[in-house]
């Protein structure tokens, strides 16, 4: 191995420890609480104001809505790079499988107009397709690539060449333009809501929730449950975590190690075409959307603790309702600072928090075998 290689392990745990030494000093809890400080200022003063409101409602179920998509795509992204110690750009791609399964889905379905158990259909479909697709990448470029020992660098960026393929497949057949999941009809639930700030502290309000939140909240409970329930109590995901821990122990105890890989890569695939199905739900479709919740999904990650599903799970939900809450913040400030697409800069947060997450506990939240 070359010397550069082993170097820079320990160069990179040099820089953390400096910035966890930083992290225990005065300095670095000034900065803190400052922040904490000037962010409780500015909501006073939006308060005061009357222009930041808060719509809790909206906030819990739109920012549910967001951390199912995460979620779904970072379990995947979890295991894979638990198991394999890459990580997988391609998965962005098996997102995009998973919602054009429900475009083809409405184009072998023309005649007819759709139904509501079309979405639970697309959903196993999406599923099978990405979680196929997933074990074809493996066998066409990951799986040669491990026989000629090749590093997690060389992995990873053959998945973003896997990934680009994928992507040109896709907008061959269905074009780069935006295409649109056309599903039944439904009206938005009307229930009661608590808008705190504005004119009225507290006042009750008439909130459309969309059906497709709920939708994929539900799904995406059922299949986090169902996930850990196969990791934690069936032979099969005894058998993948004591190949996450160690494959070569594993295989020396008579696991099929192989077939244990390419059960991780239809359950992260699988999952990650989920996550594309419940997008196209109230999402405009094309060939490129993937890669939009790729980043913050590996923000996901690495905020729970790489390998960790449990860490997967709260670090979608602490990221997701930061965004949201910041839409609020963000909204009230283009007045003040006189500038228009603020909302935008929502997607930073992930970012941010993930960069005061690793330099205060660079493991993450959480981090270990599958199931924790």
């Amino acid at each position: 191995m070359d010397k550069t290689e082993t170097e820079m392990p320990s160069s990179i745990s040099r820089i953390i420890d400096k910035y966890k030494d930083f992290i225990k000093t005065k300095d670095a809890s000034v900065i803190f609480y400052g922040l904490l400080v000037f962010l409780l200022v500015i909501t006073i003063i939006g308060f005061r104001s009357q222009n930041l409101t808060f719509n809790i409602t909206l906030l819990i179920f739109a920012s549910l809505y967001i951390a199912a998509i995460y979620l779904c795509i970072s379990l995947g992204l979890s295991m894979t790079y638990k198991l394999l110690d890459f990580a997988n750009f391609a998965h962005a791609e098996y997102f995009i499988i998973g919602a054009y399964t429900a475009i083809m889905w409405n184009m072998i379905n023309d005649y007819r107009d759709p139904v509501f158990m079309d979405i639970f259909i697309v959903i196993v479909l999406g599923f099978i397709a990405a979680g196929l697709v997933a074990i074809l990448g493996d066998i066409l470029v990951f799986k040669p690539l491990r026989k000629l020992n090749s590093s997690s660098e060389t992995l990873m960026i053959s998945s973003i060449g896997w990934g680009i393929i994928i992507r040109n497949v896709v907008s061959v057949f269905f074009g780069a333009g935006v295409v649109y999941f056309r599903w039944v009809e439904t009206k938005n639930i009307r229930i009661k809501s608590v808008r705190v700030g504005g004119a009225d502290f507290s006042t009750s309000v008439v909130y459309g929730l969309n059906v497709e939140y709920l939708i994929a909240i539900l799904v995406t409970i059922f299949m986090v449950i169902a996930l850990f329930y196969v990791l934690a109590k069936t032979k099969m995901g005894k058998a993948l975590r004591a190949t996450s821990d160690n494959i070569s122990l594993a295989e020396s105890s008579g696991i099929k190690t192989d077939r244990m890989i390419n059960i991780t890569w239809f359950i992260g695939g699988g999952l990650a075409g989920v996550s594309g199905v419940l997008f196209g739900l109230s999402s405009p479709i094309f060939p490129t959307s993937g890669f939009i919740y790729l980043l913050p999904a590996f923000a996901v990650v690495v905020l729970g603790g790489i390998g960790s599903l449990k860490g997967s799970v709260v670090a979608a939900v602490i990221i997701a309702f930061s965004q949201n809450l910041s839409v609020s913040y963000l909204s009230w400030l283009e007045g003040p600072l006189d500038r228009s697409g603020l909302i935008a800069y929502q997607r930073v947060l992930p970012f941010v928090i993930l960069i005061i997450v690793i330099l205060i506990k660079p493991q993450g939240l959480y981090g270990g075998d599958l199931d924790e």
